[in-house]
């Protein structure tokens, strides 16, 4: 979170879905951004929930629609953030 500080422009930090909905790590990082002066939010604990999960739930709904596909999409387990970053600043 920290390499973020100097770098920023909002002085705003948002949670959600499951890192929202524990408690340990909202309750550190709370008291991290607000230790930086910045705000901090997030969603009612009732309603954060496991993103993974969710989308589980959604394939295997589909899938006994009998809506498939053939996975022939490249995926990608390791996305650095950093060619986010570098793909914004050439735009």
């Amino acid at each position: 979170v920290s390499p973020c500080f100097g770098e920023c422009s909002e002085f705003a930090f948002v949670v959600a879905g499951g890192v929202g909905a524990n408690e340990y790590l909202r309750t550190r990082l709370k008291n991290i951004v607000e230790g930086e002066n910045f705000t901090f939010h997030a969603p009612p604990l009732n309603i954060c929930t496991d993103n993974g999960a969710m989308i589980a739930w959604a394939g295997w709904e589909k899938f006994k629609r009998g809506m498939t596909d053939n996975l022939n999409c490249a995926a990608r387990p390791r996305w650095p953030l950093i060619t986010l970053k570098e793909s914004q600043k050439s735009a």
